[in-house]
């Protein structure tokens, strides 16, 4: 389904974003804070320059070869002995942001903003985990799926950004215009392995360390003060950013059909993480009879 979907509505040719220069000139005042030459990007990025065509490729073929590998994806602060688990549109970039400072002192004299902080994050993540972190104490904080996925559709479809991260991502299948209900239509027909860091069940995001039998302490994003009184015992305080400027409801994105599909396909962070009593207050809510509260 997914291969139909590229050959109706997909395109062969890059849109013309390039990450690696974005990610390269947002940082170029912050060097210091970059472990390695990750920050340039790809030799690959010359060639492909001028033909649209060969840079569409390469970046398919990029992400193809990473989406096959599993690896790790963390922070980690040395001194504290800390790692801290990336999981998208669940206050990552306020936890990044708190580890970041931690780890880089000096960092704390320079105004930086969201995205930022979430390119220091890129380049600073740790794709494996060395002898030292494995006496380290990992944790990570999930959300309710069906609030996180309409967190990740405000940010980057509803949301005036001049630049479309999705643009290029599986030849262009997810377009900007897209309302809610087809952008969970689409959705679906990608599988687990080639859905990106905003779009995977968050329990795949821990298969790597449960492999390795690294025990990662979850928190859910709704308690909040269990959050910071376990980032408080490492002197780590939680500072509110890349939030939403404008109160909503996410439950009135839904209708039967999207709560269906979102339920399936999420059905194991549901279970996993404590969320079914979640499922069962949408459904209420859509049915007219909301929970009572």
């Amino acid at each position: 389904m997914l291969v139909k979907l590229i050959a109706l509505r997909g395109k062969f040719r890059s849109g013309g974003y390039d990450y690696s220069k974005r990610r390269r000139e947002s940082l170029a005042y912050l060097e210091q804070f970059c472990p390695d030459a990750e920050v340039y990007g790809s030799p690959w990025g010359k060639w492909a320059k001028t033909n649209h065509s060969l840079k569409a490729l390469i970046g398919q073929a990029a992400f193809l070869k990473n989406a096959l590998i599993s690896k790790a994806g963390h922070l980690w602060v040395s001194d504290l002995n800390l790692c801290y688990v990336r999981n998208p549109r669940v206050a990552s970039t306020s936890l990044s942001f708190a580890m970041l400072r931690s780890q880089y002192p000096k960092l704390k004299d320079f105004d930086i903003s969201d995205e930022q902080i979430n390119f220091l994050t890129d380049v600073n993540l740790r794709h494996d985990v060395s002898e030292d972190e494995k006496h380290a104490t990992f944790f990570t904080a999930v959300r309710n799926p069906f609030s996180r996925i309409v967190s990740v559709y405000r940010e980057f479809f509803e949301g005036p950004r001049e630049d479309f991260i999705y643009e290029d991502y599986l030849f262009g299948v997810l377009t900007r215009d897209l309302s809610f209900e087809e952008f969970i239509q689409r959705l679906q027909l990608i599988p687990d392995i080639l859905k990106d860091q905003h779009l995977i069940p968050q329990n795949a995001l821990l298969r790597y360390y449960d492999r390795k039998k690294i025990y990662v302490r979850i928190f859910k994003l709704e308690d909040q003060e269990e959050l910071s009184k376990f980032l408080s015992a490492f002197q780590l305080r939680l500072v509110s950013k890349n939030q939403s400027p404008v109160a909503y409801d996410y439950r009135r994105y839904y209708d039967n059909e999207s709560l269906a599909i979102i339920y399936r396909l999420y059905s194991t962070d549901f279970s996993v993480f404590g969320y079914e009593q979640e499922y069962e207050d949408l459904k209420s809510f859509l049915s007219g009879n909301p929970a009572k509260i």
